[in-house]
Order: structure tokens, then sequence, then C-alpha cells
């Protein structure tokens, strides 16, 4: 990179030749190869073309993270200062840029005397938004230094992965209109909120229905607001219906999903989906039918 000083122990990717500082293999359980600092020839001296006469410099690919969430960079790291003539006296040094390198933010710092300074692969992870803002030039630099006399410096990098976290609350919330019906205020339909795919023990249930009449839930893939008989119906797309219920004496009805049967087969992890009663009400005259509100819900592992 330009404005490295190292004499020797330039940044180079390739399979390693292992010494008492530098891996003999890449961390990839699979892999062969990994960036390091020089590559001496077999059977050569440990300091044969270890880091030497000041730093060198791993400059990741500019990446693109305006879009992102809350991205995470993680690194699986090699360093060892511990061996030569003078141990334990310098330092590699992990930074972030979020302007293309113009300006730089330390976020890790190995040595010069730790337990992570004598070889051995070691995985860091940060949070991006934690030290730099989420642009479209986001760098990553990995800096190992030879600035004392005697010491034997090695480092290497691996895996370097970017993974955006998007965190969603599963669930259900009520939307849409509460339509009032020949007997009150209209029926309200709810959840017991088990919205766990896995479990399988998600109900629907409603209340504020007419005591004794037939209604069904169902559901789809999209929220409307259209008018429908005496109510408005909240529900959109290709709709699936569940089987008929009689509302109790009180107007209550409910109904436990099976996810592992159609329709509700149609229901995955990660999926939000919207829920309505539609129920009879012939003392409201004709149409004859109303409907509760809406119930839009996220399901979950």
């Amino acid at each position: 990179m330009s404005g490295d000083t190292a004499t020797t122990g330039q940044w180079t990717r390739g399979n390693p030749i292992g010494t008492d500082a530098q891996p003999e293999n890449d961390h990839s359980p699979s892999g062969s190869n990994c960036w390091f600092t020089g590559q001496g020839s077999s059977g050569g001296s440990l300091g044969e073309n270890d880091v030497d006469g000041g730093h060198t410099s791993l400059l990741s690919p500019a990446m693109d993270l305006s879009a992102a969430v809350d991205p995470v960079i993680s690194y699986w790291r090699w360093y060892s200062n511990s061996t030569g003539a003078s141990p334990s006296a310098d330092i590699f040094e992990v930074h972030i840029s979020d302007n293309d390198g113009s300006n730089w933010t330390l976020v890790e710092l190995v040595g010069p005397a730790d337990s992570e300074s004598n070889g051995g692969w070691y995985q860091n992870s940060i949070l991006v938004s934690d030290y730099v803002s989420l642009t479209a030039s986001v760098r990553m630099r990995f800096r190992a230094s030879d600035l004392n006399d005697g010491s034997i410096v090695e480092a290497a990098v691996d895996d370097v992965r970017v993974v955006d976290i998007v965190c969603q609350t599963c669930g259900g919330s009520n939307y849409c209109t509460i339509s009032p019906n020949s007997i009150g205020g209209g029926a309200v339909i709810t959840s017991n909120n088990q919205t766990s795919i896995v479990a399988n023990s998600f109900e629907l249930s409603c209340s504020g229905a007419i005591p004794g009449q037939f209604g069904i839930f169902y559901f789809g893939p999209d929220q409307a607001s259209l008018p429908f008989g005496h109510g408005v119906r909240c529900v959109g797309g290709a709709t699936r219906r569940l089987p008929v219920l009689q509302a109790d004496f009180f107007g209550d009805a409910s109904y436990t999903l099976d996810f592992t049967s159609a329709p509700a087969s149609d229901i995955s992890v990660d999926s939000t989906w919207y829920f309505q009663f539609w129920h009879r009400d012939p003392a409201a005259g004709p149409p004859t039918f109303n409907l509760s509100d809406g119930l839009e819900v996220l399901f979950c592992q």
C-alpha cells in the first residue's frame, strides 16, 4: 500500500509456510490461502521475511453500506510479536474509514504484550455504526508494524465477512376499521401472539361478533380498505379461508392454525400476513354480514 515503510514482510496472499511466528494454515477449514506478512522459504530462518523497518498495511475494497441497517464486519486475525531478541514491543492495528481512506478510526489494537500477540487465529467483530457513518465508501485497514529492534513480527488475516443485522419484532398489531354491528361497537380480532412456526400454536380470536351466528377467519398477503357488507374489507391479495365457526353466547370465536396443513401451510418464517373475521349479522338487514378490523402478523422461526 502507498505510504507503507516496511522494508520486508509486506502483505501477500497465498498458502503461508509456517514458522514459530507465522501460521502454517489459513483459518478456513476448507481453504488454504489467506493474507499474511511476507513469505519465507521452506526451512528458512524465523526472521527471513518478517515485518522489518516500519509498517505494512492491508486495505480492503470499498464497501457500499449506505443502504445497510446494522452491518457487522467480522474477521479472523493472526499476530505474533513474542519471538526474537526483543519480543513484545510492537503492535497490530485495525482501522475503519467511511470516506475511502481519507480518514481512519481505530477499532482494534493488539499488542504490544497481551495473550493474543503470541500467534493463533482470533476472531473480532465490530458494529460499523459504532465507529463510522454508513456510506458507500467504507474500507478496513489491517496494519502490522516493526518499529523496534530485534523483534519478529508476523500477521495474517482471513475470512473477512460483512453481515447486515435486521431485527424484526414478531407478533401482531391491529389496523383498519372497526365497524359497528347490530349488537354494539363491532367485532375485534386478536391473537395469542404465539407467532413461532416451529411451535405451531398460533390462535386467532374474535370478540364482539353476533352471538350464535356463523363466521370465518380468513387471511391474505396484502392490506386493503374496501367497503364490504356493513363493514370494511381489510385483507387483500389471494385470500385463504379457514373453517366455518359459530360464535358462542357472548359473540366470541377462536381458531388455532395448523402450519403443517393447508391453507396455513402457506405461512412461512419471516413472512407477514393479514387476518380478518367475517360474520353474519341478519338483524342489520341486507347484505346481512359484517367484518372485524384487521390483524397484521409477522411470523418467526
